[in-house]
């Protein structure tokens, strides 16, 4: 079966909170997403999950579900979810699901109120099925920014929830060398930027890439020193962009103009999941797994 717990932290710190149960399934759940607040008097929060080859959605408030509507079919194979989804003032949620349509990548609007799924639009994607698709919005804009990695090039394209796709996508940015974390801030209120580490891993260098046509910008970052496993870079902007290198055995972290510091050492073997979380005024944390969720903030945040 697939159980859902859906976890809202206490205030801005994100190691402060309680998981929920919020839903059994019968069937296996392979993706969930959550949906971020558009609005600031959102109430609940919106999720949605994969169960098969259909999607279904509920909201959560507190310890109880205030709408639950049952999985639609999408009509695409190995489908997944665009991570986040957004949550309108009226209560209702758009998501973007994506997946294989006659052996083409294909992605596809999904409105969810409390009453149904709705489903809307479908638009091609690149020439591969992407592993992650970020979005990201302007506060009161209607527009929606999916972006991914297809190989070493960045891809993005502008969609709504009535009409999908506006155009094809387009090249943000792209290198000879590998890219190694990619991220994007989901909810800005001016210009936004993609934040990129392309490799070697002995050489890395932090791109910013806008998404309006802009200058990029670019930093040579220093190698850690170890042979790194995970990367992973923050879309904070305004608190600093970061970038994060798990090894074997630790956790180190930069800003992108600073030095290399150990943040956590003497990890589990279960350690992966590297992640920068951003939570606003107070900054960016490191989340990962290792024995459960760990969090921890970046030092001079």
């Amino acid at each position: 079966n697939g159980i859902i717990y859906q976890r809202e932290t206490l205030g801005p710190r994100p190691e402060n909170g309680v998981f929920t149960r919020r839903l059994e399934r019968k069937g296996k759940v392979s993706e969930v997403a959550l949906a971020i607040h558009k609005a600031a008097d959102a109430e609940g929060r919106w999720f949605a999950y994969v169960e098969g080859a259909s999607l279904g959605a509920a909201r959560g408030w507190g310890t109880v579900l205030t709408a639950r509507v049952e999985p639609v079919p999408l009509g695409l194979a190995s489908a997944k979810i665009v991570q986040p989804g957004f949550q309108e003032e009226d209560g209702a949620a758009l998501f973007f699901v994506y997946g294989m349509d006659g052996g083409r990548p294909t992605a596809r609007v999904v409105n969810c109120t409390s009453k149904d799924i709705r489903l809307g639009a479908s638009f091609a994607l690149g020439a591969t099925l992407p592993a992650r698709i970020l979005a990201s919005t302007r506060s009161g804009s209607s527009e929606i920014e999916l972006v991914w990695a297809e190989g070493a090039k960045i891809l993005a394209l502008t969609a709504t929830a009535r009409d999908g796709a506006k155009g094809p996508p387009r090249v943000l940015d792209s290198r000879r060398e590998p890219l190694l974390a990619l991220e994007l801030d989901p909810l800005v209120e001016g210009p936004a930027h993609v934040h990129a580490v392309y490799g070697p891993a002995s050489a890395p260098l932090y791109v910013s890439a806008p998404l309006d046509p802009g200058e990029h910008r670019e930093s040579h970052l220093d190698a850690p020193g170890f042979p790194v496993l995970e990367w992973a870079v923050s879309a904070n902007e305004a608190a600093g962009v970061s970038v994060l290198a798990r090894t074997k055995t630790k956790i180190l972290w930069r800003p992108v103009a600073g030095k290399w510091a150990e943040l956590r050492g003497e990890l589990g073997p279960e350690a992966n999941g590297l992640v920068a979380i951003d939570v606003g005024d107070q900054g960016v944390w490191a989340g990962w797994r290792d024995r459960g969720l760990r969090f921890e903030p970046l030092a001079g945040h």
